[in-house]
């Protein structure tokens, strides 16, 4: 992949020389040294974790409890809170939290909320015995679950309002931090 400049120097005939790519592609990436920047990646990698973890982890956990593979099959519906979180966007989007969103605003409300929440449900899950307890457990992932769909969805926002249209390809590229997949029980 070239870039503009490195389009322009070939039309004019001019090599363009490897140190001038790596100093292009240095400045370029000094982006993610602005600090919204860099709080948009460490949102985005705390964001991805709930998913992992319910997912994942707990599929993982289960597993190595002795919880038979249908019923484990059966829990990943728990990952669709993330595919229908345009259903409760709109009340996001619109309902403030009264005295949080007086002192932080409504997007930031609605993060430390999501984030208090799937704190809360995580460290039930670690608590809760899949064995003898896995009602609870799968009630506990369904609220983490949906508490880290609504992070989502404010982080989104947050995103989107809290900078300029310059910086908003590197913010939306920090929002997407990958985290790489635990190997599986089953292999």
């Amino acid at each position: 992949m070239t870039s503009r400049s490195d389009e322009a120097a070939a039309r004019e005939g001019r090599p363009v020389s490897t140190l001038e790519r790596v100093r292009r592609w240095l400045r370029d990436f000094a982006v993610y040294g602005e600090p919204r920047v860099a709080r948009m990646v460490l949102l985005g990698f705390s964001a991805g974790l709930p998913l992992l973890l319910v997912l994942g982890t707990l599929s993982y956990r289960l597993r190595e409890s002795g919880i038979d593979r249908t019923t484990i099959g059966f829990l990943s519906w728990v990952g669709l809170a993330y595919g229908f979180k345009w259903v409760w966007a709109p009340l996001v989007d619109r309902l403030p939290l009264s005295l949080l969103t007086r002192i932080l605003g409504r997007r930031r409300s609605w993060l430390l909320l999501s984030q208090l929440v799937i704190m809360i449900g995580l460290t039930g899950m670690a608590l809760t015995d899949p064995v003898s307890h896995l009602e609870r457990l799968v009630l506990l992932a369904l609220l983490v679950a949906f508490a880290s769909a609504t992070q989502d969805i404010a982080l989104d926002a947050f995103r989107i309002e809290s900078a300029e249209q310059a910086l908003q390809a590197a913010m939306a590229a920090g929002r997407v931090v990958e985290i790489p997949e635990l190997p599986r029980a089953d292999g």
